[in-house]
């Protein structure tokens, strides 16, 4: 999935090599500086969705304004989610088409894998919502003193909850989501 929302498929095995097939065409919507999307399967929709997530910050120099004219350090860059966006893909109209309700499931986003669960098979997690985590890199190295964005995004509502890690210094990896494989058992 490009930065535009189009969906490209390589055939690897294809002929010629590295055959490229567009699924869905670049969509005309805010594309901003730091907006990432994901691609998650939908089977409970009959497709795909995308997850729009846009990232705002803090500007350094005003930043460096409003702090203590004592303090040698200048406070860096914050970065943080200010708007997830949840679209239906609909392949044979070529759109995407923005929806509210995930219909009993929760989606998780990050840098590493994203995913969906159905909530109510899931205690604890919420459905019609988007868990998300920290997914830039550089914020992370050149700004480890800095807080990490996670959180949970309610689609129904719009409305944002952060997650604060219990040790603030836990800052390198990237948070990621691990699902682990309840199905395995040693022989």
């Amino acid at each position: 999935m490009r930065y535009d929302g189009a969906v490209h498929a390589f055939d690897l095995h294809g002929r010629p090599e590295l055959e490229r097939e567009v699924i869905l065409r670049p969509q005309l919507l805010e594309v901003r500086y730091r907006t990432t999307n994901y691609l998650l399967h939908a089977p409970w929709l009959g497709g795909w969705i995308q997850v729009w997530r846009t990232m705002d910050s803090t500007d350094p120099p005003a930043a460096a304004e409003a702090a203590d004219p004592a303090a040698a350090v200048v406070p860096d860059e914050e970065v943080w989610t200010e708007s997830i966006r949840v679209y239906q893909v609909d392949l044979a109209a070529q759109t995407l088409v923005e929806i509210k309700d995930l219909i009993d499931h929760a989606l998780f986003v990050g840098c590493n894998y994203s995913f969906s669960l159905v909530a109510s098979d899931c205690p604890g997690v919420l459905p019609n919502h988007v868990y998300y985590t920290d997914n830039d890199e550089m914020y992370a190295l050149y700004s480890p003193e800095n807080p990490r964005d996670i959180g949970v995004y309610n689609v129904g509502d719009g409305s944002f909850h952060d997650v604060k890690p219990p040790c603030p210094w836990l800052n390198w990896p990237l948070p990621s989501w691990i699902t682990p494989s309840l199905g395995y058992a040693k022989k």
